[in-house]
C-alpha cells in the first residue's frame, strides 16, 4: 500500500506535492481545475519514498 506524503495539524492540512512544467512549441501545458477557477501544473502527490521524477511518471503518464 502506496502512503502520501502529509499530516493534518489542527485544522490544517498538508500534502507534499511535485509538479513540472511541459514546453511544447513555445507552449505550457496547465492543468484547468473541476472544482475551482484556476489552472495548476501537471504533477501529484508524492508517496512515502518516492522520488519527485518518480512521481510525475506515475501521475502524468
Amino acid at each position: 500500500m502506496n502512503y502520501d506524503c502529509g499530516f493534518e495539524k489542527g485544522n490544517n492540512w498538508f500534502r507534499y506535492r511535485t509538479g513540472g512544467i511541459l514546453v511544447h512549441d513555445n507552449k505550457i501545458l496547465f492543468v484547468k481545475s473541476v472544482i475551482g477557477d484556476y489552472y495548476y501544473m501537471i504533477g501529484g502527490g508524492v508517496h512515502m519514498g518516492e522520488t519527485s521524477e518518480t512521481c510525475m511518471e506515475r501521475e502524468n503518464p
